[in-house]
């Protein structure tokens, strides 16, 4: 397991091979060893320890000789690997991997987690028994941290078999459905640890995901709670494009919430001051319970993306097609977190809109800068036609020939780069604040001015005539 988070932290090319010992594995590489099967049999005859118990050597040809049924007749022994490349492990496939070693723990009752001298971190889950819960489970039998307890509450009524009460895990049935806030609730009156996480049935977390938290937290006494950056899947823990990651901001959780749920961990402290899930709300009721939170101490940002959140129809955090549900929903937590916008809070949150609307207007510049420079590239292209290159009399090599308008360098536009504008046109056709750029933007991709000027002026002038 060491191995294998090794190689999924550090990314790259990177691939890891898992052999066959004692136990067939799930190999997707067979290695014939016909040609060496001598060798390794001598080497087997060397663990001496081990042929006193058993006969060592048989067994392991065994296993090397039945890898060989698949292939032709003169393969007599084959070794059998089981290859996983770097970006294969940062899309999930470590669940496949080591759920197999989770599940025989729990089937023979055996712990799977210890380290008992840790911070108690307890992992709450809300579940209706969706297929999914599976994956997460596993993706919680393969922390790095040690000591972890699952409390799974079920939401559904009788939808969760009693067999999930193993191990670490513990199991809350009321016998009656629950609403999403209700089943938090419960989750939190049953908790023990000293640090909670809430997952949902159909998301997953990195190995490392609560290490880095309660590393984080364990830093620094203030922290009431500390998160990690998100991706976002789909169905085939595929991601999608969309992510979640942002150093933390109170005036902008007072507008919206930026950290879906199974990237918070948080202090048992909060339970006790009486943070508890509004039940009044079905959807954003975590933006509210990190609102409330909040007030309690700092929430840091640890960068790092250790969590999934998988988006499917009619599901999902802040991104689902309940669109007017959402939208009450708001409305609801605004009117109840106003009392804060006054004093410093109001003027941070205004500060905030007043930096997003400058950001707007400059994308909406940027765009129309875009817009010109494209309509005037074509318009030069079909009046002077392609631009033409002259000899140098002194060093003979080839030069732009600057008799009639300027080179756009990469800086102001990336898609006209390589084009050649006719400024005075341009000029006219654009609005005054695009034209104050002028200045700046007449400098050659080099970052020199162009030294032929006499002849650019000269060509502006034919342009206005």
């Amino acid at each position: 397991m060491a191995a294998l988070e090794a190689v999924r932290r550090l990314g790259g090319e990177r691939r890891i091979a898992f052999y066959e010992v004692g136990a067939p594995g799930r190999p997707n590489a067979l290695i014939d060893i016909t040609s060496v099967l001598e060798k390794k049999r001598a080497a087997m005859r060397c663990f001496v320890s081990q042929l006193r118990h058993q006969r060592y050597d048989e067994q392991i040809e065994a296993l090397n000789r039945y890898r060989a049924y698949t292939l032709p007749r003169e393969v007599e022994a084959v070794e059998a690997f089981e290859l996983v490349d770097s970006q294969s492990l940062r899309h999930g496939a470590w669940l496949e991997i080591l759920a197999s070693e989770y599940r025989r723990r729990q089937t023979l009752g055996l712990p799977v987690l210890g380290g008992r001298d840790l911070p108690l971190v307890s992992i709450l889950i809300r579940s209706t028994g969706r297929a999914t819960l599976a994956e997460a489970l596993d993706s919680l039998a393969v922390q790095t941290y040690p000591n972890i307890e699952v409390v799974l509450v079920d939401a559904g009524g009788n939808s969760l078999s009693a067999d999930l009460a193993a191990g670490n895990v513990r199991l809350i049935a009321t016998g009656q459905p629950l609403s999403r806030s209700q089943a938090a609730n419960a989750a939190l009156a049953a908790a023990r640890g000293a640090w909670l996480l809430f997952l949902d049935d159909d998301d997953y977390l990195a190995p490392d995901h609560v290490s880095r938290l309660v590393e984080a937290v364990s830093r620094d006494a203030r922290l009431i709670a500390a998160y990690s950056d998100v991706v976002c899947v789909d169905a085939a823990r595929q991601p999608i494009g969309k992510r979640f990651g942002r150093p933390f901001d109170h005036s902008l959780l007072l507008a919206r919430n930026f950290m879906p749920i199974h990237a918070v961990l948080f202090s048992h402290a909060a339970v006790e001051a009486g943070c508890r899930f509004d039940e009044r709300l079905d959807v954003l009721e975590d933006w509210d319970f990190w609102l409330q939170v909040a007030q309690l101490g700092e929430m840091r940002h640890v960068a790092g993306e250790t969590a999934y959140y998988r988006i499917h129809a009619g599901g999902g955090w802040g991104v689902s097609d309940q669109a007017e549900k959402a939208r009450v929903a708001t409305i609801y937590v605004h009117d109840k977190w106003r009392h804060l916008l006054q004093g410093a809070q109001l003027f941070e949150l205004m500060e905030t809109v007043r930096r997003a609307d400058d950001q707007l207007q400059g994308n909406r510049l940027r765009r129309h800068i875009g817009r010109r420079s494209k309509i005037a590239c074509v318009a030069r292209m079909s009046v002077y036609g392609p631009r033409r290159r002259v000899c140098s009399r002194k060093t003979g090599t080839a030069r732009p020939r600057s008799t009639r308008c300027w080179r756009v360098p990469t800086c102001w536009n990336e898609s006209c780069a390589a084009a050649t504008i006719n400024w005075p046109r341009l000029m006219r056709s654009c609005s005054g604040g695009i034209a104050n750029m002028k200045h700046a933007c007449m400098r050659s991709p080099g970052g020199s001015r162009y030294s032929n000027r006499k002849s650019s002026r000269q060509a502006m002038h034919r342009d206005r005539n």
